[in-house]
């Protein structure tokens, strides 16, 4: 066994991290106790994915009591959301210290990205720098949590700066705010882009963004806050727009698939 072992850490590293890519997240992760090359074919692997409920059920393990099992308190709840995010960081500043590229980025929290934003806007900051082609941002925090609502995630200019782009995916408690209209994107190689449940502050933001994206061929908006409407012209390439939660669908009604 421990020679099958040492000649699959022999095969090239693009091969190791093909065989990452095909096994399931948890499975991935526990490949780097194997050895020292498996190790460092996890640290090297350029799909990098990041949740945040290891961290969370850390927080919350139940502890027995005399009358029965009750939660730890969750005082430190935020001390382990600021760790987390800050082991993110580290690991993306390991690649752009080796010069490495990461191919996917997915950031999953079910806490407010909102309180937290300058932080996340260093993450996707650092993933735009790596030559990132697949974006993932999921914000799952509980919009009646503490009776104040969700502090929505604005969404940095700079990720519509991101030319390699090829799938946008947000979800969750993250806004687009007005700014987008004025401002020049580079998603030239962007193909797929979904929203669901995101607050848009102009539907022309959207639309306007769409329109520069001319390899764009998916589009998926569901249920996302400001947008009534929407009308696209002259996407060549488009194959599909799946919506739902939007009454008004102009010029694309060949394409459009309702969810209802």
């Amino acid at each position: 066994m421990e020679q099958v072992e040492d000649q699959l850490s022999n095969l090239p590293k693009i091969i190791l991290h093909n065989i990452l890519s095909r096994l399931p997240e948890e499975d991935a992760v526990r490949t780097s106790v194997l050895s020292r090359a498996w190790q460092e074919t996890w640290y090297t692997f350029p799909n990098l994915s990041f949740g945040d409920s290891h961290f969370i059920r850390k927080s919350i393990q139940p502890v027995e009591d005399i009358v029965g099992m009750f939660p730890q308190p969750m005082e430190d709840l935020p001390k382990k959301r600021k760790g987390f995010i800050d082991y993110v960081k580290s690991r993306l500043v390991r690649f752009l210290k080796q010069g490495l590229a990461i191919k996917k980025f997915k950031l999953s929290v079910s806490f407010e990205l909102g309180y937290m934003s300058k932080d996340i806007d260093i993450c996707l900051k650092f993933a735009s720098e790596s030559g990132i082609e697949v974006l993932e941002l999921c914000n799952f925090c509980d919009m009646d949590d503490g009776g104040g609502g969700c502090e929505c995630y604005v969404l940095p200019k700079s990720v519509i700066e991101v030319k390699s782009l090829t799938k946008l995916v947000l979800e969750g408690s993250i806004r687009v705010d007005q700014s987008f209209i004025n401002h020049s994107s580079k998603l030239f190689s962007l193909r797929e882009l979904h929203l669901w449940h995101v607050l848009l502050e102009d539907e022309q933001a959207i639309e306007r963004l769409i329109s520069c994206c001319p390899l764009i061929e998916i589009i998926t908006l569901k249920f996302c806050g400001g947008m009534k409407s929407l009308s696209i012209h002259g996407l060549q390439k488009l194959k599909k727009v799946c919506v739902d939660g939007i009454k008004e669908v102009g010029d694309m009604e060949l394409h459009t698939v309702r969810e209802d």
